[in-house]
């Protein structure tokens, strides 16, 4: 049987999660991930409705992922600090950029000068706005886990596009 601590118990309840959900939370434990790999990040972008571009392995034997977002939004998935090879190559770190072009290096920016006291992350190199978000998979993941950082980071990245001139959601 999992246990679950009262409080994260009571976050459920006060999240407004389903009775049902939170009970089966309490009976069915999460399958962890230790290490992202690529076939798993390119399952969650496809599920999110995403059109591959590009696969690639990248020169620090890590793998890259491009796609587009539906309505023409770009978005790069970067596995790093990974093991193995080919499909089985699995990574401990990633990073997930939307790169949303401004009108000019200037507008870049200026929209992340603007947004920044928000997404202290995001910055502004040549003409595009990078949204971006970095993670771990240290200590495990679960895959309910990575599918909500990219669900959130594509919301932010829609949401910074409304600050450039151009993209429409």
């Amino acid at each position: 049987m999992v246990r679950i601590g009262s409080g994260a118990l009571l976050a459920l309840m006060l999240a407004g999660v389903p009775a049902a959900a939170w009970s089966q939370a309490l009976n069915d434990p999460p399958v962890v991930w230790k290490a992202l790999r690529q076939a798993d990040a390119k399952a969650l972008l496809i599920e999110a409705g995403a059109k591959i571009k590009a696969e690639k392995q990248t020169d620090e034997h890590g793998w890259r992922i491009e796609v587009e977002i539906p309505d023409g939004m770009p978005l790069s998935w970067e596995g790093m600090q990974c093991q193995g090879e080919g499909a089985d190559q699995a990574c401990t770190e990633y990073e997930i950029e939307i790169p949303l072009r401004a009108a000019s290096p200037k507008a870049a920016k200026a929209i992340a000068a603007e947004r920044n006291p928000l997404f202290l992350a995001d910055a502004a190199i040549d003409d595009d706005y990078i949204v971006w978000r970095m993670g771990f998979t240290y200590g495990g993941v679960t895959r309910a886990y990575l599918k909500q950082v990219l669900d959130v980071t594509i919301d932010m990245g829609w949401d910074a596009a409304k600050d450039i001139q151009g993209w429409k959601k």
